[in-house]
């Protein structure tokens, strides 16, 4: 992992940028969940939320981001020299539909979309979408909070995209 400073809005932020390399330290994360909802199914519980530790983690080395953590966007996309080019939020579900809360400032100018439907068989699906591209259901959503509800199944397919990686925990392509 390589510590970088990234400026964004008057503000200094400590990031991490993922090799190969942090791969197994991201996926224990991931493996410790997954044994998570196994116990859950033997309990017949519901199952838990994905970590924000794997799912951001992850998004970002797949995605090739520069992750932040704590409050405010998830990660940058940054340039050759270090240049930010946006700023992003990451969302993860497991539930086909992508059902899942986007705040209404969408202070961000990309959603990552890390859709795990077929989780049991470790296949995983990442999308992006812009900023516009989600503005439109988010401010439609009925919610009446800080936060719209969102299935990115929908936004997905109004808008005809396609995942912009696709791929099977265990066999990753990220450079």
């Amino acid at each position: 992992m390589e510590k970088l400073s990234v400026q964004w809005n008057g503000k200094k932020f400590e990031c991490e940028k993922y090799g190969k390399s942090d791969l197994p330290n991201i996926l224990e994360i991931f493996f410790f969940w997954k044994t998570a909802t196994l116990l859950a199914k033997t309990t017949e519980s519901k199952n838990p939320p994905m970590p924000e530790k794997f799912s951001e983690r992850f998004c970002c080395l797949v995605c090739g981001l520069v992750h932040k953590s704590g409050s405010g966007p998830d990660a940058f996309r940054l340039d050759n020299s270090g240049k930010i080019l946006s700023v992003a939020e990451i969302k993860a579900t497991i539930t086909p539909s992508g059902f899942t809360d986007v705040k209404r400032d969408l202070n961000f100018d990309e959603l990552y979309w890390l859709s795990f439907a077929d989780y049991a068989a470790l296949n995983f699906d990442i999308y992006k979408f812009t900023k516009e591209q989600i503005k439109r259901v988010v401010d439609a959503s009925a919610t009446k909070r800080d936060r719209g509800t969102v299935t990115l199944k929908g936004v997905a397919n109004f808008h005809k995209l396609q995942p912009i990686h696709k791929g099977y925990i265990g066999i990753l392509d990220c450079d």
